[in-house]
């Protein structure tokens, strides 16, 4: 049989037709299917613009909460409970929504934006997942992500204007706790003559002066060290101070279980820019070495050292523009290395109410009957043992818009 026949022969036969013909369709399909997947790929790089944030960035946050406006009608969305707290100590609770993991659309300023939020592995430091959001429009302009994140900051920072955000250390990074309090009027915290406007003139002065201290190598850093018993306002100061300046704060405290040496000095070094970090309580970390009877209670409550502690306040490894307030009622725990200039480079005894205190307290609550004023101080004087100004605003919370009262209880 010659090469002709035999060719003639497959062509009539009907099996290797439909194997043939099956082969060529799987062919054709595959080459289809891959032209496909190559002009969507094309596609997607040439015709579509892709930006994606993920949850370490600062920014997540405020593009969470600036989509969920642009996405109002989203019906797949994730619950943020915080509780917060007024002035007077209750406590309620608000409930807002964000996208929440999965696919959503919006439309800004006449574009149509698909995002994505989704989840990855779990991050062990931080506790909580890893997330990433991408956003994706069809063009090549990439400056529409610039108007987004900039009206997502600022709306963010238009929220907190006049507030003042607080943070805590989670894990090896600052997280926000809670929403941002009302700031509170330097006026309103009533300390000793003068020792507000030496610490607002020393702060004002440090905070203008970062070319100062290039030129002369010195580190553009400060501590401070506001010392005196229990109640006397240092704390209340410091969240004055923040709201003063516009900063938030970072609280640290030194006594967690899980801070470490390493710990310490990266959470320093990463505080969100323009934050004071404060640590309270400070002898519970840096314990006298000349009182072993006095440091002993404090023995174990720590793993940061000593010697980690100080060379994390005044380390070769230490960012520009640091501002560290430390508090604490026992400065006598505290060594002379843990207070040295460079350290600590303003030392602010902000001690028990003085007469003009009390003075000034009782017209600020009671303003339309000062003329008690001096009857009120003879009476809180009366009692040889010194008072603090937690004390006073104690006692005239028992007896709002009754000031007469005042002088007839004792100051408990």
């Amino acid at each position: 049989m010659g090469l002709t026949e035999l060719l003639a022969s497959l062509q009539t036969n009907p099996y290797f037709g439909a194997g043939f013909g099956l082969v060529g369709v799987t062919a054709g399909l595959a080459i289809l299917r891959k032209g496909f997947m190559l002009s969507g790929h094309g596609f997607q790089r040439y015709a579509l613009t892709t930006c994606e944030v993920n949850s370490k960035d600062k920014s997540f946050q405020w593009l969470l909460a600036w989509i969920s406006r642009q996405s109002r009608n989203a019906q797949h969305v994730a619950v943020n409970t915080d509780f917060i707290e007024d002035e007077v100590g209750r406590v309620s609770s608000q409930f807002g929504f964000v996208p929440a993991p999965g696919i959503h659309f919006f439309r800004y300023n006449h574009r149509i934006f698909k995002c994505e939020r989704r989840r990855e592995q779990m991050d062990a430091l931080a506790g909580v997942p890893y997330e990433v959001v991408t956003l994706t429009t069809l063009g090549r302009d990439k400056s529409v992500f610039y108007e987004i994140f900039g009206e997502a900051r600022d709306i963010a920072l238009k929220d907190c204007a006049d507030k003042t955000a607080t943070y805590i250390a989670y894990g090896h990074e600052w997280r926000p706790f809670g929403r941002s309090r009302p700031k509170r009027p330097i006026d309103s915290v009533i300390l000793a003559d003068g020792v507000a406007e030496i610490v607002t003139n020393d702060l004002y002065n440090f905070i203008t002066s970062s070319k100062w201290y290039h030129e002369r190598g010195i580190p553009y850093r400060r501590g401070y060290l506001f010392h005196g018993p229990p109640g006397t306002g240092k704390s209340s100061f410091i969240f004055s101070l923040a709201g003063l300046l516009h900063y938030s704060i970072c609280v640290l405290n030194v006594s967690d279980q899980s801070l470490t040496d390493d710990r310490l000095i990266q959470l320093l070094n990463t505080a969100p820019k323009d934050a004071i970090v404060l640590l309270e309580d400070i002898d519970a970390a840096a314990v006298s070495h000349s009182s072993q009877t006095n440091s002993k209670r404090y023995e174990g409550l720590t793993r940061v050292t000593y010697s980690g502690l100080l060379n994390a306040l005044d380390g070769v490894v230490g960012s520009d523009g640091r501002i560290v307030m430390m508090t604490t009622n026992h400065i006598h725990l505290l060594d002379s290395a843990m207070t040295r200039p460079g350290r600590v480079d303003l030392k602010v005894l902000i001690d028990n109410a003085t007469d003009n205190q009390i003075r000034r307290a009782f017209c600020r609550f009671y303003p339309n009957n000062s003329d008690l004023t001096e009857k009120f101080l003879a009476h809180v004087r009366s009692d040889s043992n010194p008072v603090s100004m937690a004390r006073i605003q104690a006692h005239f919370l028992l007896f709002r818009d009754r000031a007469e009262e005042t002088l007839a209880h004792p100051v408990l």
